[in-house]
């Protein structure tokens, strides 16, 4: 949730508040939803949820989670074109 939109909820609930970013419906949100209730990352991996069971190439993993690292510094926010402003 914090890589998603960047802070964490006061009250501590888990939840994702820019639904037009993140569709309620999305593997995104899912999996963020499955992580609530899962008692283990083992858990979370025998799931086969929809997001973990793509077929994820290793370079685009690196770059992911690069890009997760410098955005969690603060250094960077990635807004993707459709939410650029023009």
């Amino acid at each position: 949730m914090e890589l998603m939109q960047k802070y964490i909820k006061e009250d501590g609930a888990i939840g994702i508040d820019n639904l037009k970013r993140w569709p309620s419906n999305s593997d995104a949100v899912g999996f963020l939803s499955a992580t609530t209730s899962a008692a283990s990352v083992a858990e979370l991996l025998q799931s086969q949820h929809p997001l973990l069971a793509r077929p994820w190439q290793k370079e685009s993993l690196i770059g992911i989670i690069s890009l997760a690292q410098v955005c969690m510094r603060g250094r960077y926010k990635y807004t993707p074109r459709e939410y650029v402003s023009k």
